[in-house]
């Protein structure tokens, strides 16, 4: 009996790179009787991007689900963008966007997980590219030489064969929010809240500014900061009149 072939839209992906090493974990064959995209195979924590997260959020939730360990905002990198076409064996399409992370600082010893198994660090000359997907051995050295790159290709049924050239280019640089890290945000909000990184001035997109506590939904604009500590809207301090939409 053939076994269902799981369909995902958007991931991540989380590289833990130290000390010239790299942290992969086997990735165990499903129970569920639906094969896991990457199954079989050696990679690093990641899965896909639950509703209502950012690919920053998805990447901090990852690797503790995976491999109980604990990694911070302001740790992560991102390193690339994957776009795979994934043909299935009925040979149905589906198109899968990973965005890769890469983290040299976390907290606690990576454990086993039922998601993944046998956590092991490889030097960096001698990754297992023969028990990846096939694409790996064509993106992954470039990114720990320190590039950062956008990737296409076509995988075939169970992401076991490469049916296409990887295509990789540069990646140019977009304005991604702060806080739920989704990518290539427009509009643009600034808010006078710290980033984590030692500035006070926050990239978010208008979800997140909404949820801040620091934007005004009256006059459609974010606070400013106050010089006795706080924020609050420069329009509703001078009495300016309501924004109409």
């Amino acid at each position: 009996m053939n076994c269902e072939e799981k369909t995902l839209g958007k991931a991540v992906l989380v590289l833990l790179v130290r000390e010239d090493k790299i942290l992969l974990a086997w990735k165990p064959k499903s129970e569920s009787g639906k094969r896991k995209i990457g199954e079989e195979s050696w990679n690093g924590p990641g899965g896909g991007i639950e509703e209502g997260e950012g690919p920053l959020i998805a990447a901090i939730r990852e690797p503790s689900e995976e491999l109980k360990i604990k990694i911070n905002r302001a740790d992560l990198q991102r390193v690339a963008i994957l776009h795979f076409q994934n043909v299935k064996s009925d040979g149905s399409k589906f198109l899968c966007v990973v965005y890769v992370f890469m983290a040299s600082n976390w907290e606690g010893e990576p454990q086993a997980s039922k998601e993944m198994t046998d956590p092991t660090f490889f030097e960096i000359g001698n990754i297992p590219f023969d028990e990846m997907m096939p694409a790996d051995r064509h993106w992954l050295p470039l990114v720990l030489r320190g590039e950062k790159i956008i990737a296409e290709a076509t995988l075939g049924p169970g992401q076991k064969t490469l049916l296409s050239e990887v295509v990789i280019r540069p990646m140019k640089r977009t304005m991604d929010c702060e806080i739920c890290g989704e990518m290539d945000i427009n509009p643009i909000v600034i808010l006078p809240i710290s980033n984590g990184k030692g500035a006070y001035n926050t990239l978010a997109c208008e979800k997140c500014a909404r949820e801040s506590g620091c934007y005004c939904e009256k006059h459609k604009r974010p606070h400013i900061a106050l010089a006795g500590g706080g924020t609050r809207c420069v329009c509703c301090y001078e009495g300016l009149p309501e924004v109409r939409e």
